[in-house]
């Protein structure tokens, strides 16, 4: 089955139950735009946390890396749900406008990646932490150690 072909995904899902649909299109035509706007707000606050990375004030200790490390793919994750929210949802509801299947099933595919690298991300910081605590005097030789063979692959 060919899933970038529009035609055989509507003949495979059947008839379509269109009652409702008015309601829809006017929660879509609402609601989505408070969503963008929030993945932008998340977008900026994101990239001003990586523009504030490079400064030279700030001590490179592994937790502060590994969460300005979760900051980057934060928002790459926002930049990408808006771009996903856009064509996915937004412009085909509304507007009805269509798009590549082929293209927005490798944008789900590049936005979930980044989300699952942001959860290990999260894993990993939560390995700091519980080694902070655990190992309060050789946790910071370890980790940065750990840090930077993890960084390499």
């Amino acid at each position: 089955m060919d899933f970038c072909n529009q035609n055989e995904t509507i003949l495979m899902l059947g008839p379509e139950n269109r009652e409702g649909v008015e309601y829809v299109t006017v929660s879509y035509s609402y609601f989505c735009p408070f969503l963008l706007c929030a993945c932008f707000v998340s977008v900026l606050l994101n990239g001003l946390l990586v523009i504030v990375r490079r400064s030279p004030l700030i001590r490179k200790t592994p937790i502060i890396v590994m969460s300005l490390n979760l900051a980057t793919t934060d928002g790459l994750v926002s930049l990408l749900s808006v771009i996903g929210i856009t064509l996915n949802s937004y412009l085909p509801v509304v507007y009805g406008l269509t798009f590549n299947s082929c293209f927005l099933l490798i944008l789900e595919i590049l936005r979930l990646s980044a989300f699952v690298a942001s959860v290990l991300h999260l894993l990993v910081l939560t390995w700091l932490h519980y080694q902070g605590i655990v190992n309060p005097l050789e946790h910071r030789f370890v980790n940065e150690t750990l840090i930077a063979q993890i960084s390499l692959l």
